[in-house]
């Protein structure tokens, strides 16, 4: 087996975890995703992990969409954009830093990898935000070696997302990137000098990405509806967001609430 790593694309609606095999020289995505529901656990090839954190009725805190049986008010999500601050994130009557619950969605994906047998000592490289900021960047590397996670090192995701499709842009010397997140948009202007590519100009939304989208929709739709609490509030939203995710290849949806 040759020397392997792992590349973890830590985002604010969903994470993946791939690895890397040098001899091999290829990249596969790995099966993390603990979606209970069939057609939602397929995507991706089964690779994504709800960045979320719960506390269920037993008082036991859950990761991913193991938050599904929690009361939507206890559970937190959306940490990723607010690290730049460490913003407090607000639910059930309860505050919680953004470090604490990205600390959570680690620990998710650190049993998911236990349950699959991979390494987690292997080098580890964390994408992040294109203009992220030093604390938004050390809070992330902090929530990953809470774990024991080896981090190599931080990549910028517009520079990861084209060495992703490398082979499709490999004649090109400019190219340029729009990585549009669940809660971060980035552009980057990059340069490949044979092979080398070199960030020559970056900027990003910081807090514009899919769950804006989720707002809109909310306030287009939240008069139709009888919304008395905050529980019902974001329960409503994440149904919105399952519409958003199935008009992507439909013309129409249904939400019943």
């Amino acid at each position: 087996m040759g020397k392997q790593a792992l590349g973890f694309d830590f985002g604010t609606s969903n994470c993946t975890v791939s690895i890397f095999d040098s001899d091999k020289g290829i990249v596969e995505t790995l099966p993390i995703s603990n979606y209970s529901d069939t057609k939602k656990r397929s995507q991706a090839n089964q690779s994504l992990f709800p960045s979320k954190v719960g506390l269920n009725d037993e008082l036991e805190w859950v990761f991913g969409d193991d938050t599904r049986n929690c009361e939507r008010d206890f559970v937190w999500d959306n940490s990723k954009r607010l690290l730049e601050h460490n913003t407090p994130i607000y639910r059930g009557g309860v505050h919680k830093k953004p470090v604490w619950v990205a600390i959570g969605i680690m620990g998710g994906i650190f049993k998911e990898l236990k349950n699959l047998s991979i390494k987690t000592s292997l080098p580890m490289v964390i994408t992040v935000p294109a203009n992220s900021y030093s604390t938004q960047r050390s809070l992330t590397r902090l929530a990953a070696e809470t774990y024991n996670f080896n981090v190599d090192q931080l990549v910028s995701e517009p520079c990861a997302a084209a060495l992703g499709c490398y082979k499709n842009i490999e004649s090109l010397k400019n190219i340029l990137i729009v990585d549009v997140g669940g809660g971060t948009t980035d552009i980057a202007l990059i340069e490949n000098d044979f092979g080398t590519l070199k960030e020559i100009a970056i900027e990003g939304l910081k807090r514009f990405g899919g769950i804006n989208i989720d707002q809109k929709l909310y306030e287009a739709y939240k008069e139709e509806f009888e919304l008395s609490t905050d529980s019902e509030k974001l329960l409503f939203r994440d149904l919105l967001e399952d519409v958003k995710i199935e008009l992507s290849s439909k013309k129409n949806s249904k939400l019943i609430f």
